[in-house]
């Protein structure tokens, strides 16, 4: 079995060459010879840029976790500060929390034993942007001096909520009615409240406790407005809500034409002789006929058989 190891660190690692310990083990021998190599490869270290990859960034804050990130799975990696300790060996990967000004050292030994350094310096970020006492690492809002956190509303933009609902201003769409965040139907102010649950919320309702109305119409709001003559005229301002040809009761009452055949300004329901201009009722002579009483003696012509004879009503026998 070969292994390949980087030589103690007699020296500081990071600074010196490279020597390579081969070792042999022959395995059923009673004890293991160990030989050292005496052409000792001198490796020459190389300086090379850009060979660390690091996250988040080269300048960071307090605490930041860091991952840095160097060479191929075929190489060997270790990484190193400048004082020449050992922090990770092996990996291609050096994880650690940041807490102040540093530099790393990568040093990486390839399968043909050239090996490659390259350092990272990282910098504690004490940037602040909108001088609000929070580096602009931490602050979620580094240019706005107000707010460390974009919010709801962003950064720049207050979160206010002047109406206290919950909702900041830049988001309510009534930023002044605590009971609304959206104009809805009725608008800010206005709650859009449905009372008699029909079609509209009372804002826009005339009749908002009438679920069979939107307008107070003719009949106002809780009546309908049923025409059951169909005469034009709603039953509650109609006289005569089954007459289709009446919309009061008149003289003659409702079912009843006031009519005035003989257009003697007396109507025919109440004309006792509604064809006869002359008489309103039939008197003694009935309709048609007119009550004359020629000698006064209050027999009418039609009926005397004297008519211009007061005393007497007949001829009699004379």
């Amino acid at each position: 079995m070969i292994t390949r190891q980087h030589k103690p660190a007699m020296n500081n690692p990071i600074d010196c060459d490279c020597i390579e310990k081969r070792s042999f083990s022959i395995g059923k021998f009673a004890k293991s010879i160990s030989v050292f190599l005496i052409a000792l490869l001198l490796v020459q270290q190389t300086f090379a840029g850009n060979l660390i990859t690091v996250s988040p960034s080269k300048t960071v804050c307090s605490g930041a976790q860091m991952s840095l990130s160097a060479g191929t799975p075929v190489d060997v990696v270790d990484w190193y500060n400048l004082s020449g300790f050992l922090l990770q060996g092996n990996s291609l990967t050096y994880n650690f929390t940041f807490t102040g000004n540093i530099s790393i050292v990568v040093v990486i030994t390839q399968p043909d034993l050239s090996v490659l350094r390259d350092t990272a310096v990282l910098t504690l970020d004490t940037g602040d942007n909108d001088s609000d006492g929070v580096p602009n690492c931490i602050d979620g809002c580094p240019n706005d001096p107000n707010k460390t956190d974009p919010g709801v509303c962003g950064c720049g933009a207050s979160e206010a909520d002047f109406d206290g609902d919950g909702v900041p201003n830049c988001v309510d769409g009534c930023p002044t009615d605590p009971n609304k965040t959206v104009p809805g139907v009725c608008g800010c102010g206005v709650a859009d409240i449905n009372t008699d649950g029909d079609l509209l919320p009372d804002c826009f309702d005339q009749c908002p406790l009438d679920p069979n109305k939107l307008f107070p119409g003719a009949c106002g709001c809780g009546v309908l407005e049923t025409d059951s003559d169909g005469d034009g005229v709603p039953n509650c301002i109609d006289g005569c809500p089954f007459n289709a040809s009446k919309i009061a009761p008149g003289v003659c009452g409702c079912g009843t034409l006031d009519i005035d055949t003989d257009n003697d300004g007396v109507l025919n329901c109440v004309d006792g002789c509604p064809f006869d201009a002359n008489k309103i009722a039939p008197g003694q002579c009935g309709c048609g006929n007119p009550d004359i009483d020629s000698d006064g003696d209050g027999v009418a012509n039609c009926n005397d058989g004297c008519p211009n004879d007061a005393n007497k009503t007949s001829p009699g026998i004379c």
